[in-house]
């Protein structure tokens, strides 16, 4: 009986809006994670968690270009953002100055095939998800 209830089609109106959001978190979710793994250290969790996530709530393929751009942007932010609004221009130039941001190609170089294996892992997943929700929509 509680099946019954759950299984009933949700109003079309209720669905696009539900697909909006779905689609705003899966954008959202790396740029946060990107943001994150500059300033935390257990990076890698945060980068499967959040790549993998975003491309699996977008639910296309075309999670594989919007994911790791995504991810690098929330990156590029934490470097550049974060200094700045904790201690302003003088706290940026010292973060540049300092060489801490050296590092940050070999992260890149490090992280973006991990970046696009894990979109590719999500994304997979995401539209055999959509296709299954596809088929129970026209189903019902």
């Amino acid at each position: 009986m509680i099946f019954q209830e759950y299984s009933k089609q949700m109003p079309e109106e209720e669905w696009q809006r539900t697909n909006l959001l779905l689609v705003i978190l899966g954008i959202e979710v790396p740029l946060i994670g990107g943001f994150w793994v500059w300033n935390n250290y257990p990076w890698s969790n945060i980068m499967f968690l959040s790549v993998a996530t975003g491309a699996f709530l977008l639910r296309s393929w075309w999670a594989m270009l919007i994911v790791p751009v995504v991810f690098a942007v929330g990156v590029a932010l934490g470097i550049l953002l974060l200094p700045f609004i904790q201690g302003g221009w003088p706290a940026l130039q010292a973060i540049l100055g300092s060489g801490m941001v050296e590092g940050m190609d070999f992260l890149l170089f490090l992280g973006t095939p991990a970046a696009i294996v894990l979109t590719a892992f999500g994304a997979g997943l995401g539209v055999g998800l959509n296709r299954l929700i596809k088929r129970r929509r026209e189903a019902s």
